[in-house]
């Protein structure tokens, strides 16, 4: 018999990877979701399912959900002028929906102009789908506008590609610091970027415990990945250690 930990709960875990234990349903290939759970001898372990209910082996479910495609909410051609909002809708989705990356050319003599003798901008709203059919995640809608006037040649770049995005990071954990207590700074410096190299400097970020040879821990996740992977530099981290994330 298991029990299933919260979703809410921190993350367990699971040798060098972490298992996410966030408020959405982890979901994999072949519908399959994974949790964490005790087992009857009292130990942390990943318990793995189908939608069936039926529990399946935990080295079968992969570390990633599928690469995540661009679908388009919106796009709008003069927005800023008065025109109609969607306008253009149909043509960006024609031209980038179900990519992995997309630079669309915005040509007036192409797609038309609503309001003549106008500067007018660009604005598109998109959005990261991972699909597992016939189950979609989406992630957040991200807004893109390229200022006018967009539509003498302007390009607009829409992506998917993987970028860090800090759960949490702590200075001094091993020494009964807050846990978190670093989330913010490296989540300034490095979330939205493929890679990144974060310098841990005392003199910079505080000392939370004075006298204790301090580590720093950071778990991070890819934001197309469905798994939180844990760093660790150890004691003393504030006298210049880096922390390497990469999401390539």
């Amino acid at each position: 018999m298991q029990t299933r930990i919260s979703r809410w709960a921190l993350p367990i875990a699971f040798g060098s990877v972490i298992a996410s234990a966030s408020a959405d349903t982890i979901l994999w290939p072949g519908q399959v979701w994974c949790y964490p759970s005790i087992n009857t001898e009292g130990k942390v372990e990943k318990t793995c399912e189908n939608v069936l209910g039926e529990d399946i082996p935990a080295g079968n479910a992969p570390d990633s959900l599928p690469e995540a495609v661009i679908r388009i909410k919106s796009a709008t051609y003069g927005l800023n002028r008065g025109a109609r909002h969607g306008n253009q809708t149909g043509n960006l989705t024609e031209a980038c929906d179900g990519r992995v990356t997309c630079d669309y050319t915005v040509d007036y003599t192409v797609i038309g102009d609503p309001v003549p003798g106008c500067a007018k901008k660009y604005t598109a709203q998109s959005q990261c789908s991972y699909e597992l059919d016939p189950i979609v995640i989406k992630q957040p809608a991200l807004a893109s506008t390229l200022q006018a006037e967009a539509g003498f040649g302007s390009v607009l770049h829409l992506d998917c590609y993987p970028r860090i995005k800090v759960v949490s990071a702590t200075y001094g954990l091993n020494c009964g610091a807050p846990q978190g207590n670093q989330t913010a700074n490296l989540a300034g410096a490095c979330d939205g970027r493929f890679t990144c190299d974060y310098t841990v400097d005392y003199t910079v970020i505080g000392d939370p415990a004075p006298g204790c040879a301090k580590d720093y821990t950071v778990q991070n996740q890819c934001s197309t990945k469905a798994i939180v992977r844990v760093a660790k530099l150890d004691g003393e981290a504030g006298y210049g250690g880096v922390a390497h994330l990469s999401c390539q």
